[in-house]
């Protein structure tokens, strides 16, 4: 696959101490606007979708999205209780990892799919520090469909500060460490938006 020399630039958001940056249109400027649509509408329908319970307060409640996870082998993970063992890398999601690897010179051997069916699903505030997660990696997020926030928050509650980034189809988000050890995120709801939207969460995993 051949990529134009030029890739649209970060803008960094220095936020608590950490680096996050956002590429607008990313994927766009290294591919083909209709090889974008592709892989999205090939996520949409090939991935295994999958909506998991998670219990709270005592109860047991769908979680308010759909997921699904990927990764090499040694790559199972777990969270909120929830466990996922990976699956075999698509094509899609193949050609995916390798554009990033090579664009942004990381490693990345797994990545978690988030499908956000209308603006009524949503994610709460957490960190994606999980100790099978390797600490050094950054997490490199990648958009595709409706437009929906990203929110982050510092773990100290002392501090109001808040950074809230818009992400469209085709944006790319690169969070550098240690924004999970020192803050939390959420994609909340937006009860406006009907069209779906696609999150696919790229990590490095412990093996």
């Amino acid at each position: 696959m051949q990529h134009p020399l030029f890739t649209t630039p970060p803008v960094p958001h220095h936020f608590c101490g950490c680096q996050i940056d956002h590429r607008p249109q990313f994927l766009q400027s290294v591919v083909s606007i209709d090889q974008v649509d592709t892989w999205f509408s090939d996520l949409t329908a090939h991935l295994k979708w999958q909506q998991d319970r998670i219990h709270l307060f005592g109860r047991e409640h769908l979680i308010p999205r759909l997921n699904a996870w990927y990764g090499d082998q040694g790559t199972d993970f777990a969270y909120s209780g929830i466990p996922l063992k990976a699956e075999q890398w698509t094509n899609t999601l193949t050609e995916i990892r390798r554009l990033l690897e090579e664009h942004l010179e990381v490693q990345l051997n797994s990545v978690l799919a988030n499908l956000y069916r209308n603006g009524l699903d949503k994610m709460g505030w957490h960190s994606d520090d999980e100790k099978q997660m390797c600490p050094k990696s950054p997490i490199v997020s990648v958009n595709f469909g409706a437009s929906r926030k990203m929110q982050f928050k510092p773990k100290d509650q002392t501090n109001t500060e808040r950074l809230s980034l818009l992400l469209e189809h085709g944006d790319l988000v690169v969070m550098y460490p240690p924004t999970q050890e020192v803050t939390k995120h959420c994609i909340p709801m937006m009860k406006k938006v009907v069209e779906p939207r696609i999150n696919l969460t790229f990590r490095r995993h412990r093996q």
